[in-house]
């Protein structure tokens, strides 16, 4: 709805009557805003519970010792083994299982891991360079030749 301004006092008018209007629109926003946080304030609630038993928000101390390979390992290890190796075993031995996977899982980190790969990684470029340098050997011409 265009208003027609014919002079300064018209002009104020349609200024106060837009500032308005703006305002009532913020209002109406943050009204919606705070709706939408309160749907959401339970999950993300749980979200929060979930990250701190799986070492996420609970101080610095946990974020150094625990990384997403080890939270993985948490979660996955006991239950690949118990779907791997221990199929038909009873549900004692398959608990002892969780947690001795549970706590080796707590020794593996990234960082072991990338330590690993490193020497892994290592030992593969040594045996190639031995095995280049057993390929490059000359003797020359063999003594018993007929080349002379």
């Amino acid at each position: 709805m265009k208003t027609k301004i014919e002079n300064i006092e018209d002009l104020h008018l349609e200024i106060v009557r837009l500032e308005f209007q703006c305002a009532q629109q913020e209002a109406v926003l943050v009204c919606h805003i705070k709706s939408t946080i309160n749907k959401f304030r339970v999950p993300i609630m749980l979200l929060n519970k979930l990250q701190s038993w799986f070492g996420g928000g609970a101080g610095e101390k946990n974020k150094e010792e625990h990384d997403w390979v080890n939270n993985t390992l948490h979660a996955v290890l006991p239950i690949a083994l118990d779907k791997l190796f221990f199929r038909k075993s009873s549900f004692v031995v398959k608990t002892l299982v969780a947690l001795i996977a549970q706590n080796t899982a707590s020794f593996i980190t990234k960082d072991t891991i990338t330590e690993i790969v490193k020497h892994v990684t290592e030992w593969i470029k040594n045996t190639k360079a031995k095995q280049a340098e057993k390929r490059d050997l000359d003797f020359g011409i063999p003594p018993d030749s007929e080349t002379y």
